[in-house]
């Protein structure tokens, strides 16, 4: 056999195996079309066409099984009445379609019903003219086009709809914050402590409250929002109720507590150590320092009950205390200060020194509190005298 020729057929078959393997391990190529050259021949969904938007509403409204049909036979992702919807209430356009535009699916008539045909590309002479839907279904934009010739409703594309981001605006005035959002929106307030509240919009979408000195934090939740992702925006805005050196804050309270005093006993000639139950009240006037900071000097009268018979020791006087008291988590407060006890009766006032501290009750200017005070006069042994009490207080603010 000729070396030549025999060289030369190893080389087809060889090359011929290339080509096969080469075929073989090719990327899928790009989905085929199937080329539409006439509108409006025997498929025609509908007939003779139609022509305006009145004639797409009725062709619509008189033929729901018809287009159930189609969009069931694609396997359309959206909601057929969100399309229907569409329609009635106008939203389409009339426009034209050049040859090569691509479809995803073209609707026809066979065997006397309606059905999808998937991939179809328009491959007439020239342009032709249709109605297009682009409705919003199932977290869905779809592209709908309803040729006039024929009414064979097709799809150029479907794409998700982008998650949006709510609207959401804070302004603060004093200690007051007011956040409006979209219409429908969740909003959410975050407390520096944790705590969270739902804020419900009024009317113009807007939220107004009055709250402590603190840093916040505010969510909103889109309303009817596509996407696997939540909508939230987040705002940080820090409350300014003290922070203005000029405002001055009044307040009142009552309280109850025990005092421990040494008091004289005529009978025995001599001081005994007894303990009695104190209710009083006070007003006084908080003036803020900085933001976190304040001055404050409250009066108020006290009432004892339960002294010792015999015991030449007032059962109710006047205070006069003066201090400074610090914001804390923005709710939350403590303080101390020097007081002067029994004001009102010469031969029984002493000072004293106390701490107090307490906290917001709910979101209101109403707080509770309780204090320890040592009278500082009054020493016997080692042993200062003192008084606990707790009790409640109203800002005037």
């Amino acid at each position: 056999m000729n070396i030549n020729y025999t060289k030369k057929v190893k080389h087809w078959i060889a090359s011929a195996i290339g080509v096969v393997l080469i075929a073989s391990i090719a990327p899928v190529s790009a989905q085929v079309y199937k080329d539409v050259t006439r509108l409006g021949t025997n498929q025609a969904i509908c007939t003779p066409g139609i022509q305006s938007g009145g004639e797409l509403q009725a062709f619509f409204a008189n033929n729901p099984q018809a287009l159930q049909n189609i969009l069931a036979s694609a396997g359309w992702s959206g909601n057929p009445q969100d399309l229907i919807d569409a329609v009635a209430a106008g939203d389409f356009s009339k426009k034209l379609y050049a040859p090569g535009t691509e479809f995803e699916w073209m609707s026809a008539r066979q065997s006397g019903s309606e059905a999808a045909l998937p991939y179809r590309r328009w491959a007439g002479s020239e342009a032709f003219e249709g109605f297009e839907v682009n409705v919003v279904s199932n977290c869905q934009q779809h592209q709908i086009v309803i040729p006039n010739a024929c009414c064979n409703v097709s799809l150029i594309a479907s794409s998700p709809v982008a998650v949006g981001q709510p609207n959401l605006t804070t302004s603060i005035s004093g200690d007051t914050l007011t956040v409006c959002s979209d219409e429908g929106a969740a909003l959410k307030l975050v407390y520096p402590s944790g705590q969270t509240q739902t804020l419900v919009l009024d009317d113009n979408s807007c939220w107004s409250g009055v709250l402590p000195a603190g840093s916040y934090s505010l969510e909103a939740e889109a309303p009817e929002q596509c996407g696997t992702g939540v909508a939230r925006a987040s705002a940080t805005i820090a409350a300014a109720a003290v922070a203005s050196k000029s405002v001055l804050i009044p307040y009142i309270g009552a309280f109850y507590g025990t005092e421990t005093r040494l008091r004289f006993e005529q009978a025995l000639n001599m001081g005994i150590r007894d303990s009695s139950g104190v209710t009083g009240i006070k007003a006084g006037i908080l003036s803020p320092i900085n933001e976190t900071l304040s001055l404050f000097v409250q009066g108020g009268y006290i009432s004892r009950d339960g002294i010792n018979q015999g015991n030449i020791y007032p059962e109710n006087n006047l205070f006069l205390d003066i201090g400074l008291e610090k914001s804390v988590g923005g709710s939350g407060f403590i303080g101390g200060g020097i007081g002067v006890w029994n004001i009102d009766d010469g031969d029984f006032d002493d000072g004293s020194i106390f701490i107090h501290g307490g906290s917001n009750i709910g979101n209101t200017p109403l707080q509770w509190f309780v204090e320890g005070r040592s009278f500082i006069d009054d020493i016997e042994d080692n042993k200062v005298d003192d008084m606990v009490s707790a009790g409640i207080r109203y800002l005037f603010k």
